[in-house]
């Protein structure tokens, strides 16, 4: 609690202000008063932070998902399968959001993430038409670097506004490693089609 504050509580509001302003002086109850109102900015910032980033560590799971799913062994086109032909919607930012406390530099990269969801969802929607098979591979693909990204904005964010890490637990399903491993796989198996044009893989 800051002497202001500590003030305010003792004497009440009215008689606090007379006291500063008669023993203190204006210009350090001012002060005073600026380093509160800072305090304030800062933790509307944070709380703001937090609801982004768990909004974009849900959408990373969800998207982790869809690689999960697109990744079995079951035949696609089976009832069973579950695979996707598309990446998942983006839900809307939560409304508790203060975009103004975050800033624009969050708020514009939040949105911009948005519009690179929808537009990859566009892709693919009109890649179904003609790409049979091989849409489940590039939605999986897709979904794995969009919720990668998605993840790591939101570790990002954490990460500059001093809030603690996405806890980890061992007995709760990894689903970064999940989309890490799908895209790594992914490179080995097309590097190994480079190298081999003449074998299907």
């Amino acid at each position: 609690m800051d002497p202001l504050q500590i003030v305010t509580l003792v004497l009440g509001s009215s008689t606090a202000t007379a006291v500063i302003g008669a023993l203190l002086g204006e210009p350090l109850k001012a002060h005073l008063e600026k380093r509160s109102s800072d305090k304030e900015r800062v933790n509307s910032a944070k709380f703001a932070a937090l609801s982004l980033a768990n909004a974009l560590e849900d959408y990373a799971r969800t998207c982790a998902d869809v690689v999960a799913r697109n990744d079995s062994s079951a035949d696609p086109w089976s009832d069973e399968a579950g695979h996707f032909a598309n990446i998942p919607k983006q839900p809307p930012y939560p409304e508790n959001i203060s975009w103004t406390a975050l800033g624009v530099h969050e708020t514009d990269a939040a949105l911009s993430f948005r519009t690179r969801v929808e537009l990859v969802r566009s892709y693919l929607s009109d890649y179904w038409e003609y790409a049979d098979d091989q849409i489940f591979e590039a939605t999986a693909e897709s979904a794995a670097q969009i919720g990668m990204d998605a993840r790591a904005h939101a570790s990002r964010l954490r990460r500059e506004m001093g809030l603690k890490p996405l806890a980890e637990d061992k007995f709760v399903w990894n689903y970064a490693s999940t989309m890490q491993s799908y895209l790594l796989e992914l490179k080995k198996k097309r590097d190994r089609a480079a190298a081999r044009p003449d074998i299907e893989l």
